[in-house]
């Protein structure tokens, strides 16, 4: 079936079997990369509130991008490996749906790790 359907560099259809694997080996390779999403406190950079700084690191094809969040916790109600605000914290509840917005705007198709 992929005989019928890949083209080569003249036009004309793979007949071969190793450039058909290969194909085939390239497209599972550009359908298993993931979007990595990881929020990042701050803790040193705290305000005169005690607050510390959110950042947003994307990671895509090896490549890393921060970005702020604009949002600002308490750093002793965050828990790093679970990615949320605890709790113990007022604005828990606001802040962890804050924070699930921008994980929902920065995947396309679900392909994604939040947790890495």
């Amino acid at each position: 079936m992929l005989r019928n359907i890949s083209k080569g560099a003249q036009g004309g259809a793979i007949k071969s079997r190793g450039a058909q694997k290969l194909l085939t080996l390239n497209l599972l390779i550009m359908t298993s990369i993931k979007l990595y999403i990881r929020f990042i406190v701050k803790a040193k950079e705290l305000t005169k509130k005690g607050l510390a700084p959110v950042r947003c690191r994307l990671t895509y094809n090896k490549k890393r991008k921060d970005f702020s969040t604009g949002i600002s916790v308490n750093p002793d109600y965050w828990d790093p490996k679970k990615q949320i605000l605890l709790d113990q914290s007022d604005q828990e509840e606001t802040i962890n749906m804050q924070l699930s917005l921008i994980i929902m705007h920065n995947t396309a198709n679900g392909n994604t790790e939040t947790n890495n």
